[in-house]
C-alpha cells in the first residue's frame, strides 16, 4: 500500500475512532445543534476544496523539483564521465604518437628494423583507437536497431560451446 493511500485514510480512521469513543461513552457526547445557511456551507466546501488543491499542487511541485534535481545530478555525473573519458583518450592517443615520433627521429641513417617495427605497432594501435572512436560516435547518433532473437537457440549454442571448452 502506498503512502498516499495511507495518508488519505488517516482522517477516516480518526473519525471512526472518535465515533466509536462517543458511542461507547468513553468521551462525553454533547448534543450540538448547528444552524447554517447555504452561503456558509458553500464557503466551507470552497475552503475545503481550496485547501485540498493547495496541498495537491504543493506536493506536485515538490515532486517536480525532486525530478529536476535528479536530472541535474545525472547531467553533472554524465559531464564528469565525459571529461574522464576525454582525459583518458588524450593519454591513449599521446602514447602511440610519442612512440611514432621517437621512431621517426631515429631514422636518420639506414632504417632500424626495431624502430620500424615500433612505428608499425604504434600506428596500428592508433588506427584501432580511431576506429573505436568512430564506432562510439556512430553509437551515439544511430537509432537502436531491434530484431527478434531466439533465446533458446542462443542458450543452446552457449551450452554447447561451454561443453567443448572442458
Amino acid at each position: 500500500m502506498s503512502r498516499r493511500w495511507f495518508f488519505s485514510l488517516v482522517p477516516l480512521v480518526l473519525g471512526l475512532l472518535f465515533a466509536l469513543a462517543f458511542s461507547a461513552n468513553w468521551l462525553p457526547n454533547p448534543t450540538l445543534f448547528l444552524r447554517a445557511d447555504l452561503a456558509a456551507l458553500s464557503q466551507i466546501c470552497g475552503l475545503a476544496v481550496a485547501l485540498t488543491l493547495w496541498v495537491a499542487l504543493t506536493f506536485r511541485e515538490w515532486a517536480s523539483n525532486l525530478r529536476l534535481q535528479a536530472r541535474h545530478e545525472v547531467e553533472v555525473e554524465s559531464a564528469a564521465d565525459r571529461r574522464r573519458f576525454l582525459n583518458r583518450l588524450d593519454h591513449e592517443l599521446k602514447n602511440p604518437l610519442t612512440a611514432i615520433r621517437a621512431g621517426l627521429a631515429n631514422l636518420d641513417g639506414p632504417p632500424d628494423p626495431v624502430a620500424l617495427a615500433s612505428v608499425n605497432t604504434q600506428t596500428a594501435r592508433l588506427s584501432r583507437l580511431v576506429a573505436d572512436l568512430r564506432k562510439l560516435a556512430d553509437l551515439e547518433t544511430r537509432p537502436i536497431e531491434r530484431s527478434p532473437v531466439q533465446m533458446a537457440e542462443i542458450l543452446q549454442t552457449l551450452v554447447q560451446l561451454a561443453g567443448e571448452g572442458d
